[in-house]
């Protein structure tokens, strides 16, 4: 079987990935969610956002992992990070900080 993207079961929790997904281009693997948190862009807004891994299926799985970057240095990453914000997503103010900066390399 040929497929495009890196299997959920090779995926690293805390690696960063290239992504082909709906809202994120970045994202760092969550094996609690079995997805990927990225900063999305909304309404000129950005903020973190999770989706989930391609092979969770539909509705959910969006995101395809397309290469391996680096591993996320923070020991930060747990399922407990999703609140109830304005648009309802994650505040981790060091994850987003590491993301941008990655972004902007």
């Amino acid at each position: 079987m040929n497929i495009n993207w890196i299997p959920i079961a090779d995926c690293h929790h805390g690696g960063l990935y290239s992504l082909d997904s709906r809202n994120l281009t970045l994202g760092i693997y969550c094996m609690h969610q079995q997805g990927f948190i990225g900063i999305r862009v909304k309404f000129n807004a950005r903020f973190l956002f999770l989706e989930h891994h391609w092979d969770c299926g539909p509705p959910c799985g969006t995101a395809k992992p397309m290469g391996f970057i680096e591993m996320y240095p923070f020991d930060d990453i747990v399922s407990g990070h999703k609140t109830e914000g304005r648009w309802g997503w994650l505040e981790n103010a060091t994850m987003r900080l590491w993301l941008e900066e990655r972004e902007n390399a």
